[in-house]
């Protein structure tokens, strides 16, 4: 009887565990299709583009890892730098006479 208990406690821990382990799986599924509603969202918007086409394109190098956290931090940089220049004086510079 003690033998059967201690089986049945080992099960019951074991169920927990997968419990636990399916709801992050579940957790971390839902942040995915997320980020990928957000990533062709973006496509559209930003670059008047669906996401498909864009995948779709051989012509377009494909990047990942430290490449693209190198690429993507420089690109912020070059945003924010952009962002902080103002608007663009399309008349050009004024001459006081």
């Amino acid at each position: 009887m003690t033998e059967i208990d201690e089986l049945l406690r080992n099960a019951r821990q074991l169920l927990d565990q997968a419990r636990d382990r399916r709801g992050e799986l579940q957790a971390a599924a839902a942040k995915l299709q997320a980020d990928d509603t957000y990533m062709a969202e973006t496509c559209l918007n930003e670059l008047g583009v669906e996401r498909a086409a864009l995948l779709a394109d051989t012509t377009i190098a494909c990047v990942s890892g430290d490449e693209l956290a190198a690429r993507d931090q420089s690109y912020r940089e070059m945003r924010a730098k952009l962002e902080a220049m103002g608007p663009v004086n399309m008349n050009g510079p004024r001459r006081i006479s």
